[in-house]
């Protein structure tokens, strides 16, 4: 109790607090204990906590909703048009977040050398700090395949993306260890921080707003892309091993990041149909009025 009285003096978004709360299960488990930030004391604290918040603040916290795939679609097709080296590479961030559905540290971890281009198309990805991978007993690889776009989609935009950042790289004899998605204007290396900001200017160029009461981050990138991948067919448990989720358990991902009610969209199906098996019938009459020039 004294620790959320702690979190709620520092105003932590109610959707913050698993990620304080997790860690201290893990290491309780670690140790052969039972994890206590568990139970029906802790769903009372945390409701109490969020009436707390809300009557502080006369209203519920803006709601970080998933990244609409016509939006990032005009992401991307600003990120081709623009002649800035350095603006290509944040935007080029935000789309493969959507298209990849990682956590933002597991993307801007991303080295040169973890991306392999095969003559036969797609990419295979190499993420080699991933969420509970230190924790495991046997060190193994996580390497995501990345289909090419089906055939129906003209002009694949995130592949096309990557190919020139990767050949801009390439020819200023980048070290394979350089971070894919780093940004020269930074001493540092990028971080969760740095991607929202990345798509906040990507949302001012393009002039559009969230509507009231909701708020684009990178979490909308991640929860953008797995609705996209509802969108396109894709089975539950393979957006759930998308996203990473512990034996592709689909619950996480149908409670926080799949939007069931999410339109079917064209722009979805050029971004992530790469992952589907067929085209979804509610996708394919919008091939017939839709462009993605």
């Amino acid at each position: 109790m004294c620790f959320f009285a702690t979190l709620l003096e520092r105003r932590l978004a109610p959707a913050s607090l698993q990620g304080y709360l997790s860690p201290i299960n893990n290491r309780h488990a670690d140790a052969g204990f039972a994890g206590p930030a568990t139970g029906a004391l802790v769903k009372t604290l945390r409701a109490g906590y969020n009436r707390r918040l809300a009557d502080d603040a006369a209203a519920f916290p803006p709601t970080r909703a998933p990244l609409p795939a016509p939006l990032c679609w005009r992401i991307a097709r600003l990120a081709a048009a623009t002649t800035d080296a350095v603006l290509a590479v944040r935007l080029t961030a935000v789309v493969w977040q959507f298209v990849l559905a990682r956590r933002p540290a597991e993307l801007l971890g991303i080295q040169l050398r973890d991306v392999s281009l095969p003559p036969a198309g797609g990419a295979f990805i190499q993420i080699r700090r991933f969420k509970g991978g230190e924790r495991r007993t046997l060190l193994r690889r996580l390497v995501v395949h990345v289909p090419p776009a089906p055939p129906l989609v003209p002009v694949d935009l995130p592949f096309l993306l990557l190919r020139g950042l990767i050949t801009r790289l390439r020819r200023s004899r980048a070290p394979p260890t350089r971070l894919l998605f780093s940004d020269p204007t930074l001493d540092r290396a990028p971080t969760a921080g740095d991607l929202n900001a990345w798509l906040h200017a990507a949302l001012a160029a393009l002039r559009v707003a969230p509507p009231p009461g909701v708020l684009y981050s990178s979490y909308s990138c991640r929860s953008g892309g797995a609705t996209a991948l509802g969108v396109c067919g894709v089975p539950r448990p393979g957006i759930a091993r998308l996203l990473g989720h512990s034996g592709n358990n689909p619950a996480v991902a149908d409670a926080h990041y799949v939007d069931a009610l999410a339109p079917a969209s064209a722009e979805a199906y050029y971004l992530c149909g790469r992952y589907a098996r067929s085209v979804p019938p509610g996708v394919t009459a919008l091939f017939s009025c839709h462009s993605p020039s």
